[in-house]
């Protein structure tokens, strides 16, 4: 009785206190892909990104996404949350990243996204090179805005940001 409660009390600690780990260890990462997003693209994004050998974290707000359990399966790592708000984005290492995609459904959420990242990355090291950014972005109305008002914001950290829209060139 005793010696089998004291066992299930220090198993449940254990799993908890890995989870902890993980945790501190994900915030800590560098030179990682975040995918923000696991829909069809960011899903083959990522296992392309896993295939070519990088560390990737998958920024998701639907836990149940099979897709996120795939990429899991296959060495990614997982936030669950909405990549509009600075904590979810600290969880998976935004501000250390090397490579984002922010593929998060529309337009509007993927720029809102966007200015979350900019925010974030101003704790990045000042000397480290700019991460990536890759903005899907269907609208073209919305990719010339993004453009004029970029060159405005000299507060904020540089970081390359590329658009695309999967739905063009294909």
């Amino acid at each position: 009785g005793m010696v089998a409660a004291l066992g299930a009390v220090l198993n449940i600690l254990l799993v908890l206190f890995a989870q902890r780990i993980h945790q501190f260890l994900l915030r800590r990462m560098t030179h990682h892909a975040v995918i923000i997003g696991a829909g069809r693209t960011g899903t083959q994004l990522a296992t392309d990104l896993l295939a070519d050998r990088y560390r990737v974290i998958i920024i998701e707000t639907d836990e149940s996404n099979p897709a996120v359990i795939t990429l899991v399966e296959r060495g990614a790592n997982e936030v669950i949350g909405d990549a509009r708000e600075a904590e979810t984005l600290t969880a998976a290492a935004v501000q250390n990243a090397e490579i984002l995609v922010i593929v998060a459904g529309n337009d509007a959420r993927n720029l809102e996204i966007l200015i979350a990242v900019k925010e974030v990355c101003q704790q990045r090291n000042r000397h480290a090179d700019p991460p990536r950014c890759y903005l899907h972005i269907v609208d073209d109305r919305l990719e010339q805005l993004r453009e004029g008002t970029s060159r405005s914001e000299p507060a904020l950290p540089r970081i390359e940001t590329s658009i695309f829209n999967r739905f063009a060139n294909s």
